[in-house]
């Protein structure tokens, strides 16, 4: 099995055009990722192919299965780990059986790199080991066939300074510490504008050994005079984002010292200009993308940063644009990947500066590249703040709005923030998923008993989700139009969760635990929840299946599109008036509805089958459903712009409320799909 897999992924590589082969190893890498079987094959085969010309096909697939074994093990699932594991442990077979040669632990170690994982133990070359191996003239002593190979890295990083930090950063992968250290103390010294660039990266480099390389170059710079003010700016900024080590205190004597001989940090003399700053909601793993478009002269880039819960600035980089109109496209497919909130440049300040303090508390320095993005984004104001939870509450909301609510006032901005994030976060990343979950889930045999344990184990991450929901309340104030019951609730909800306050009852947390428990149901086919639920919760409100149908229909074929936000909102506020609605079943049934309708909507004579089947009290329903939702949603139909044809068609509606003929509903059914 795992052969056939491997082979017909590789099979699949070598037939694909290279323009969607990246997207090719997206899926593969997902499969993969649960068949480690399979990829220690990949790696027995890239072994033995390590030569051969068409090694970057396997290379690159191998590489995706480590990326997604990283995003796995730092998101608490246990696939990544038990994979990583497997691979370490068959790397030191192959290395105890001489199995491993130079050139096999060099490419291996650069796949790592090119994933942003730690090298297993037996990957990562000793000293003595690298230079029985391969003497040292190979790599080359600083000089004439140094300064050569450096020009060769260059030209495959494409002499950009980013692309060669990367290039180096993997080819060096496996060598040993010591020499990895002493170069990047070579590179750092030199007088190029890249390597200068590059002696920034690596003071935010992961390796002690590495910042401290870099660190000491610097206070040689000072020392000897070659350091100008924009580089003193920058080595004061990066100074903020260190931990309290050895590397910090060099700086801090750099710092000292450039200052002593009269070197003074000085601003750029062409800032960029911030066009646009585009927002994520944060998702249920705590990541949070930005989107910078920026301006200077002819040029035009746009900078990513992305923010993750415990590792504070997880990634940045920037995309150099040809034209406007380039980075115009840029922007607004990022909306179709719900990179799409509009924030000032403020905002993105404090949001960096939260997740920069983060990162300082839990031990892990920013992304390298954010040194590109702070020229960008204006670098005067970014420091690590107070990050925890109460803190932000505090800068969300110093008036006060979401505290002490009424009972009718918490209800109605709970639905509100519920009605916000059911299209955009609920239900799609906002769950949880973690092999310890997984454990406790499988060993309950009922629906309450699920439930028990999904709380049980949502006690432990309080903080976590009181820290997503506080920041997803600051998007949504920031945005314009602010939606201010929305972020009331999602600031209610933190505080209900930092102040202990039982689970049940708080809607967010409710629909997070009902996606979790589907989430749980579809990766492990465990049985079902009770399928009576949805009915039962829906007939508590009064509605029916049918008239659920018929409010999804007028949404589906209204002749405006609106955002199926706005949908959801209409049908929340429909029930507010019932303090007992059993909003898991009712979602669940509004989903559960959601296929069928789309199915029958597909052409007119299935359209016709369906209202043709019904019974006349169901045909009232469905009707009065339609109804329901055109007079709830009017921008999806509005009445003065609709067609003579719409109008006709509505006002058949309005008579069919008390009863819909056959030939009405075959007249209908094509209306619909028209």
């Amino acid at each position: 099995m795992t052969q056939d897999l491997l082979d017909a992924s590789l099979r699949a590589l070598a037939e694909t055009d290279e323009a969607e082969r990246p997207f090719l190893v997206a899926r593969l890498r997902q499969l993969l990722l649960k068949e480690p079987a399979a990829v220690v094959r990949l790696v027995r085969h890239l072994i033995a192919s390590i030569d051969h010309p068409a090694l970057d096909q396997p290379l690159d697939l191998l590489v995706g299965v480590l990326d997604e074994a990283r995003m796995s093990q730092e998101n608490g699932s246990p696939e990544g780990p038990a994979l990583l594991e497997r691979l370490a442990s068959e790397v030191a077979t192959l290395e105890a059986e001489g199995r491993l040669p130079l050139a096999a632990r060099l490419g291996l170690g650069q796949a790592y790199a090119r994933a942003d994982l730690a090298l297993p133990p037996r990957l990562q070359f000793s000293l003595a080991e690298f230079e029985a191996a391969s003497p040292m003239e190979a790599i080359g002593e600083p000089g004439a066939e140094f300064d050569r190979l450096l020009d060769q890295v260059r030209e495959m990083g494409g002499g950009e300074p980013w692309h060669l930090h990367t290039t180096i950063k993997e080819l060096m992968a496996a060598f040993p510490t010591e020499m990895r250290a002493a170069m990047v103390a070579e590179l750092a010294a030199r007088p190029d504008a890249d390597l200068r660039r590059l002696a920034l990266y690596w003071l935010l480099d992961p390796e002690p050994a590495l910042r401290e390389a870099a660190a000491g170059a610097w206070l040689r710079r000072a020392r000897s005079r070659v350091i100008d003010g924009a580089e003193l700016a920058k080595l004061t900024l990066l100074r903020k984002w260190q931990p309290a080590d050895g590397v910090r205190a060099l700086l801090d004597q750099t710092i000292r010292e450039a200052l002593q001989r009269g070197v003074q940090p000085t601003a750029p003399p062409k800032p960029w200009q911030v066009r646009r700053v585009q927002a994520s909601i944060p998702d249920g793993v705590g990541a949070q993308s930005f989107a910078v478009a920026a301006q200077r002269g002819r040029a035009r880039v746009v900078a990513m940063l992305l923010f993750k819960a415990g590792y504070g600035v997880k990634d940045a980089f920037v995309i150099a644009c040809r034209n406007a109109a380039e980075q115009r496209n840029m922007m607004d497919r990022l909306v179709d990947e719900r990179v799409g909130l509009l924030v000032d440049v403020p905002f993105l300040h404090r949001a960096l500066g939260y997740a920069l303090g983060e990162g300082l508390d839990q031990g892990v320095l920013p992304s390298p590249a954010l040194v590109d993005v702070a020229e960008i984004i204006g670098s005067d104001a970014l420091q690590p703040l107070p990050h925890d939870v109460h803190a932000l509450l505090a800068d969300l909301d110093p008036e006060g709005r979401s505290r002490n609510l009424t009972p009718e006032a918490a209800t109605a901005a709970g639905k509100a923030a519920l009605a916000a994030l059911l299209d955009v976060a609920l239900g799609d990343t906002w769950f949880e998923d973690t092999g310890e979950l997984r454990a406790a889930l499988a060993a309950a045999p009922f629906t309450a008993a699920r439930y028990a344990a999904f709380w049980n184990h949502f006690e432990g991450r309080r903080a976590f989700w009181a820290a997503i929901l506080v920041r997803t309340a600051m998007l949504l104030r920031t945005t314009e139009p602010a939606d201010e019951a929305a972020w009331v609730g999602c600031a209610m909800t933190a505080r209900a969760l930092v102040d202990g306050e039982p689970l049940p009852g708080l809607l967010l947390i409710e629909a997070i635990t009902h996606a979790s428990l589907k989430a749980f149901e579809a990766r492990s086919e465990a049985p079902p929840l009770d399928e009576a639920e949805p009915a039962a919760a829906l007939e508590a409100t009064g509605l029916t299946g049918e008239w659920l149908d018929g409010w999804l229909t007028a949404g589906m074929t209204a002749p405006r599109e609106v955002a199926p936000a706005a949908w959801l909102e209409s049908f929340v506020h429909r029930l507010t008036r019932d303090e007992h609605v059993d909003w898991q079943g009712v979602l669940m049934a509004l989903q559960g509805r959601t296929l069928p309708v789309t199915d029958y909507l597909a052409e007119p004579t299935s359209a016709a089958a369906h209202l043709l089947a019904l019974q006349p009290a169901e045909r009232r329903a469905w009707v009065q459903g339609f109804l329901a939702f055109v007079d709830a949603v009017p921008k999806a139909w509005p009445q003065r712009k609709l067609s003579r044809d719409d109008r006709l068609m509505l006002a058949c509606l309005e008579d069919a409320t008390s009863d819909m003929p056959d030939a009405v509903a075959r007249r209908i059914a094509t209306w619909l799909t028209r």
